[in-house]
């Protein structure tokens, strides 16, 4: 697995190769980020706050700072993957630029880092659990008053939206790549 883009573009990145980890393909990231730098939703990736929620290996979190952002947070609840995140974050040397919160973004009880202006989550595949970390870090204050939320899916799966339109956030955008779904949000407030 590769950067795709940016300072770090084409750094090779440490993975799991493990049930527990799926991670974003390149063709999926490389379109993810051409879409958030599409201009449809305003202020985008250069100089962001961005949150890698299920993060996994940290992929999406780290090419969204190769690509200038100016923080990324990564949410991981496994503490094996989240060193993996840590080895990749060491290597591409974003270690000022980068939190690791080694916790179920479920239950999240605050937040202090500065509030996020891109979420990215790509929760087990048909778990739901998505929209509730989602809903949860719009609860502790994680997200700004106009995040961007692009959550990734099964492109079967259904999802509850009115987790969504009670964080505020209402569904902008979809796209389908192979079996992922991806779903934009913006805040509506």
């Amino acid at each position: 697995m590769r950067v795709i883009g940016g300072s770090r573009r084409g750094a090779i990145l440490k993975s799991r190769n493990t049930y527990e980890t799926r991670p974003t393909s390149g063709k999926v990231r490389e379109s993810l980020f051409n879409i958030l730098r599409g201009g449809n939703y305003g202020k985008c990736v250069e100089g962001a706050n961005f949150i890698d929620l299920f993060a996994g290996t940290g992929a999406v979190g780290l090419e969204a700072l190769s690509q200038g952002a100016k923080f990324a947070s990564f949410i991981e609840i496994d503490k094996e993957i989240a060193k993996t995140i840590q080895k990749n974050v060491f290597k591409l040397k974003f270690q000022t630029e980068s939190s690791i919160i080694n916790s179920d973004a479920m239950i999240l009880d605050y937040w202090r880092e500065e509030p996020a202006d891109i979420i990215f989550a790509d929760p087990p595949y048909n778990s739901g659990n998505g929209v509730l970390a989602i809903a949860n870090l719009k609860r502790i204050g994680a997200l700004s008053k106009r995040s961007v939320v692009v959550l990734e899916t099964d492109r079967n799966e259904i999802i509850d939206l009115s987790v969504m339109d009670s964080a505020s956030l209402k569904l902008a955008e979809q796209r389908t790549y192979g079996r992922a779904l991806l779903r934009f949000f913006k805040s509506s407030l």
